[in-house]
């Protein structure tokens, strides 16, 4: 699904058909990777699909929600606003269970009497990219962290949007989900926006996997960091890799489902309809790229300070403030987004798998000095200005969505 704002981006750049870029011959090539997964994952659940099983429930008291939900203790990711609101308003429970490379999955779509699902056929299609996504996980999955995997999706209508001016950007603005690392038995994944679930579950994934480098080297990520960049942050830069592949590869499942529309043509021939899908994904990961700049500029800017102020550590970056991961999953994900050939040949030089970071003191510097020269190149300057001077057009207009909205996507 694409964000129905999306056109009324694309119109301010100016450019809407004129991006003629194709994608290299490495990221082309990547894709050619990604596609493939994506048919074997696609003819696995067709085969499959059959063996999903589904559950439904009233809820009738909030005993029946999960306990980080129902209790609602402490999470610096979960905002209490969120918290009422589920308690207020959840009155479903839709969960689905399945076995995939010998791991149980139970996942749980909550849905509310202001948000109500009644249509099972969406839930379905929902179960799809799901199952879909982890069988191309287990790619890429070094070893298995925990035998169950419990998923809950809360359906809530609450958007990421800016704070009033002068509040600080926190968890309730920019957060959408909370996961816990491998352990033994069983671990969960606990998303609560309906807004860009799916790219949010693919974030959350990386974390609870594995596949980031959690919060190894942290003092040597801040220390170098803190050099480049004048402003308080915990930069844990570990959200910004998992961002960027969340982005790319929410940009791999709507490219693929727009190329194979229906269940019948995935076995057509497979490098014609590479073609399309590699010119539709191309074309989708160039919007994200310039909406990866355009939201990097407007959280400067509700602070008060712009790009240029952190490149030349002007004292007007003692303004900058946040509660939460808001540079790593914004401005340093937008510099990945950015540089996404540069940045995908050097994760395929230092990883044994492309997306399955092999975590060591050199390959944490390797990125870094990957952000060090690339974060204030001329090409994004340039791009930075034009998105500055695209947020004013779009102020002017009155267009509040697009000027308040804290989405990190523009699909989905």
């Amino acid at each position: 699904m694409l964000s129905k704002y999306i056109n009324v981006f694309l119109r301010e750049q100016n450019e809407r058909q004129k991006n003629k870029n194709t994608g290299s011959r490495l990221s082309k090539s990547i894709f050619r990777i990604f596609y493939e997964n994506m048919l074997e994952a696609h003819s696995h659940y067709l085969k499959h699909k059959n063996n999903i099983q589904y559950l439904y429930s009233a809820i009738d008291n909030i005993s029946q929600l999960p306990t980080s939900i129902k209790d609602g203790k402490k999470n610096n990711y979960l905002p209490h606003t969120i918290i009422s609101h589920i308690h207020a308003t959840t009155d479903n429970v839709h969960r689905f269970t399945f076995k995939l490379n010998g791991k149980h999955y139970c996942v749980y779509f909550y849905t509310t009497h202001t948000n109500p699902i009644t249509n099972i056929n969406i839930l379905n299609n929902h179960m799809k990219n799901i199952y879909m996504w982890y069988y191309c996980c287990g790619m890429y999955t070094k070893s298995q962290c925990s035998k169950v995997l419990n998923i809950h999706i809360f359906l809530t209508e609450k958007i990421k949007e800016l704070p009033e001016l002068s509040k600080i950007i926190g968890a309730e603005h920019v957060n959408s989900a909370f996961t816990y690392l491998c352990s033994t038995y069983s671990t969960e994944i606990t998303i609560f926006r309906q807004e860009e679930w799916f790219k949010v579950l693919c974030h959350e994934t990386m974390h609870n996997f594995g596949l980031d480098f959690g919060i190894e080297y942290l003092s040597l990520i801040q220390h170098r960091l803190g050099k480049l960049f004048p402003i308080r942050s915990e930069f844990l830069l570990n959200e910004s890799y998992c961002e960027f592949w969340a982005t790319v590869w929410n940009v791999v499942f709507v490219a693929y489902f727009e190329t194979h529309p229906s269940e019948q043509n995935i076995d057509i021939n497979v490098n014609t309809t590479f073609k399309t899908f590699s010119l539709i994904a191309h074309k989708y990961l160039e919007i994200e790229k310039k909406f990866a700049v355009f939201q990097a500029v407007k959280i400067l800017g509700s602070m008060t300070i712009n790009y240029n102020d952190i490149l030349s550590m002007s004292q007007k970056c003692s303004a900058y403030n946040e509660t939460t991961n808001v540079f790593c999953y914004y401005i340093i994900k937008m510099i990945f987004l950015f540089n996404y050939d540069e940045f995908i040949l050097l994760l395929l030089r230092k990883n044994t798998n492309i997306i399955n970071f092999d975590v060591s003191f050199d390959s944490i510097n390797s990125i870094i000095d990957f952000i060090q020269q690339h974060y204030s190149s001329p090409l994004l300057i340039n791009e930075i200005n034009k998105q500055s001077r695209v947020l004013e057009s779009i102020s002017m207009r009155d267009d509040q969505y697009l000027f308040s909205t804290l989405r990190m996507t523009m699909l989905g």
